[in-house]
């Protein structure tokens, strides 16, 4: 699979013609293809290191399904540094680790977004890790609770190699992309991400090449 540069973050929205946008449809049909028509329902977004692109790549892979008008839940896990509520405008006050404590349903911390049929539930309160506060089986049973309701669900997952919580969602989600960048990641650190992935019987989805100069 093969993505473009991070410098459009929301360039399926921006322009919806362009080469970028049809690269994350190809990047939407070779997922399809890999998951025999679609069966896998919530699928992670990692890279082996921060900075690889993979928020760029989940949020655009999100407009890509809501576009055709797919109900699209995007889920941010990156509690030490959250961006998909900045890139979609929405608030940060409550999210993902309120409903994971218990202290508000995951209805009241769902937003809709600008972009039609597509939703996004925040992180919430600030944390370095989920692993330090919640268990695995109950991240499992909230996206359990929202496969009714959402044709996809695509989680924005931390480094794989830097957050150990990275590890878990890999485990609990039904597929992995794993996004890296061609100027930057090393053959070690994308073998050493797929080795993590595998010992937590993940299933890598393909791998996304970002950044990637055609000359």
């Amino acid at each position: 699979m093969q993505a473009s540069t991070d410098k459009y973050p929301l360039a399926c929205y921006l322009n919806r013609s362009s080469a970028i946008a049809e690269n994350y449809r190809t990047l939407k049909m070779n997922i399809q293809f890999s998951t025999d028509g679609g069966s896998a329902k919530s699928i992670a977004i990692t890279s082996p290191n921060e900075g690889d692109g993979k928020t760029t790549t989940a949020v655009n892979l999100a407009i890509v399904y809501a576009h055709e008008a797919k109900r699209v839940l995007l889920v941010d896990t990156v509690c030490r540094h959250p961006k998909l509520h900045l890139l979609l405008g929405c608030s940060n006050q409550a999210g993902l680790v309120e409903v994971l404590s218990g202290s508000i349903p995951v209805e009241d911390a769902i937003q809709e977004t600008q972009i039609e049929h597509l939703s996004l539930l925040p992180t919430g309160a600030l944390s370095h890790n989920l692993s330090e506060k919640f268990s695995p089986p109950r991240f499992a049973s909230l996206l359990e609770s929202c496969r009714e309701r959402y044709d996809i669900i695509l989680i924005d997952a931390p480094p794989m190699l830097q957050v150990s919580d990275a590890q878990w969602i890999a485990a609990v989600c039904d597929g992995i992309v794993l996004v890296v960048r061609s100027d930057k990641t090393k053959r070690q650190q994308i073998q050493r991400a797929l080795e993590t992935i595998g010992r937590v019987q993940g299933r890598t989805l393909g791998v996304v090449l970002n950044n990637y100069k055609y000359k």
